[in-house]
């Protein structure tokens, strides 16, 4: 399991509201935390490691927006059981456009660095875990 955290600094993120900006002498940074889930690899680890590697550049490579919504769906589908009436989008299952994105980019990338993959025996999945706020010094 590899766990990743990443530092955005508000301060650079296009938006429409200027009350967003840090005080005099510091900055807004959110940090994303991840994990990457490469349990039960079936063939050698320099597969294994690869296939973490281009997932992690992946997902940090993306845009903030899009990692938000990644993280938001992801916990939006953890949540379904608590909401009232049944009434929840499921996001793993039924089309959730940035759902797709995690799951195009972990096929894409398991089939171009492990090209071998058996039915079974095999993780590779991105987890979003948390999200924390921090002002600092400039």
């Amino acid at each position: 399991m590899s766990i990743q955290t990443i530092d955005i600094n508000l301060d650079e993120q296009s938006t429409l509201c200027s009350y967003r900006k840090g005080a005099s002498g510091k900055r807004k940074v959110l940090q994303i935390t991840y994990e990457i889930d490469d349990a039960d690899w079936s063939s050698g680890d320099d597969d294994r490691e690869k296939c973490v590697e281009k997932l992690s550049e992946w997902f940090e490579g993306l845009t903030f927006k899009n990692q938000l919504g990644i993280f938001y769906s992801q916990h939006y589908n953890a949540s379904m059981g608590v909401v009232a009436n049944n009434d929840w989008f499921d996001t793993m299952n039924l089309g959730c456009p940035f759902q797709d994105m995690v799951f195009a980019a972990q096929s894409r990338i398991l089939k171009r660095y492990a090209p071998w993959i058996p039915g079974t025996g095999f993780n590779l999945e991105l987890f979003t875990t948390g999200i924390k706020y921090k002002e600092e010094q400039v």
